[in-house]
């Protein structure tokens, strides 16, 4: 299944959410500490987990205040796999965490959301803006 087609998947286009809304919050607490994140750090810290979840060990910066912030997103992307549970349609006893496969997938599926969002201009945030007004109708609905 391409990325396209995850995002028509209800199972991904719920694992997606989850994690765009970590990605408002990151967001807002940037905001309210003065930090101005763009989509360009944001499509960094999706691929640096994505990163982590093959394997790797990318390089983290812990800087500045920005770099913390962006670094704990990273963190935190990879660590809320295991606490996101889902049931079997019709089998509610048999809840299960997503896997690791799976995860990645709907990080990278992600990432292909983000490289579509965004723009080349230096600074921009086309995507966060995007994804605010999903969260934001997502949440008045």
């Amino acid at each position: 299944m391409n990325a396209h087609d995850r995002l028509k998947d209800p199972l991904y286009a719920q694992l997606i959410f989850h994690i765009e809304t970590f990605i408002c919050h990151a967001d807002e607490t940037a905001k309210s500490k003065n930090i101005h994140l763009t989509d360009s750090q944001i499509r960094s810290a999706v691929l640096r987990t994505i990163k982590v979840l093959k394997g790797q060990s990318p390089a983290i910066p812990q800087e500045n205040e920005r770099d913390k912030l962006l670094a704990q997103l990273v963190e935190n992307l990879i660590e809320i796999r295991k606490d996101f549970i889902f049931e079997e349609v019709g089998n509610e006893e048999n809840q299960q965490t997503i896997s690791k496969p799976i995860w990645l997938n709907a990080c990278e599926t992600l990432l292909s959301s983000i490289n579509i969002r965004k723009s080349d201009v230096p600074g921009s945030r086309y995507y966060l803006d995007y994804v605010h007004k999903l969260i934001q109708n997502a949440q008045s609905s």
